[in-house]
């Protein structure tokens, strides 16, 4: 057992022993005093809790400051992004409000437009009436003028075979002169429609009947056959078409009427047109002498005085 002199003794020994330790702090103390280090620890624990708890509530506190800041920014941003939207709005009606007074104008436009263009369509209207009227007389005048142009050109083709007839001995002696034929003037004879049948007649039946009706019509029909005698005691025949303008029609009937002649009678015979002009596609057939033109005068064609 070990011996105490000293206090430095006993502080040795209890240092050294922790059952002495205590067994000399709970005579030297109070309970409140033993209960203190518990206490204390509590309370420590209960402090750093606190802290903890303080920290956290710190941390959560700056969360909710930063949250809040940014609900404010996106709130800044919301009005700002509205504020915007108000502007935009304000400008869409006031364009809403200019597209409605175009539109408004448009249609009174529109209006007048419609009430004019009913307008054109109703002048239209009467100008096409007016017009299929005016057409109508055009018909009526023009259908009365293709009358009188074909009445006038009958009557100028009357005239033209009546100036030819009354001018028989001046063609028989301008083609003599052009032809030299030695013909005697003084027997120049006008045929008439019986004597072409008779000579036709003289040609046989069988042979004529091979000759095509129309051409037969149209020698039947001759505007003029002029027999003639030569100084030698022959005769020929000139077979003369006359027309105001002597075109290719009158041409081929003069060609025709004197190559049936020739064939009827076996006789010369020669083709004439006579008229006030020639047509210049058969000017030609005139100037190699195929078929000969005799040139009427306007005097020729007028009509016997009644």
């Amino acid at each position: 057992m070990a011996t105490i002199n000293t206090i430095d003794d006993l502080l040795r020994i209890v240092r050294e022993n922790e059952e002495y330790r205590g067994t000399l702090r709970r005579e030297l103390l109070t309970e409140e005093l033993l209960a203190l280090p518990g206490q204390f620890a509590e309370m420590r624990a209960a402090q750093n809790e606190m802290r903890d708890t303080q920290n956290s509530m710190l941390e959560t506190q700056n969360e909710m400051l930063e949250t809040q800041s940014r609900i404010l920014r996106d709130l800044a941003e919301m009005r700002a992004t509205q504020n915007e939207m108000l502007k935009t709005l304000s400008e869409t009606r006031s364009t809403q409000n200019e597209m409605l007074k175009t539109l408004s104008e448009t249609r009174s436009t529109q209006n007048e437009m419609l009430k004019t263009q009913s307008e054109i369509l109703k002048t239209q209207s009467e100008m096409l009436k007016t017009q299929n009227e005016i057409l109508r007389r055009l018909d009526n005048v023009e259908a009365h003028n293709r009358r009188l142009s074909n009445d006038f050109g009958v009557f100028r083709g009357n005239y033209a075979e009546s100036g030819a007839v009354k001018s028989a001995t001046d063609i028989a002696i301008l083609l003599n002169e052009s032809k030299s034929l030695g013909i005697d003037e003084t027997t120049a004879r006008v045929l008439s429609g019986d004597d072409l049948r008779a000579l036709a007649r003289g040609y046989g039946t069988e042979k004529l009947a091979a000759i095509p009706l129309d051409d037969r019509r149209s020698f039947y029909k001759a505007d003029l056959v002029i027999e003639v005698a030569k100084s030698d005691g022959t005769t020929f025949y000139i077979a003369v078409q006359a027309s105001y303008t002597c075109n290719g029609r009158d041409t081929a009937r003069a060609l025709s009427h004197a190559a049936l002649l020739t064939r009827f009678t076996g006789k010369e015979a020669w083709p004439v047109i006579a008229g006030v002009r020639v047509d210049r596609q058969i000017q030609p057939l005139v100037d190699d002498g195929q078929v000969f033109w005799y040139p009427l005068e306007d005097e020729e064609m007028e009509p016997a005085e009644p």
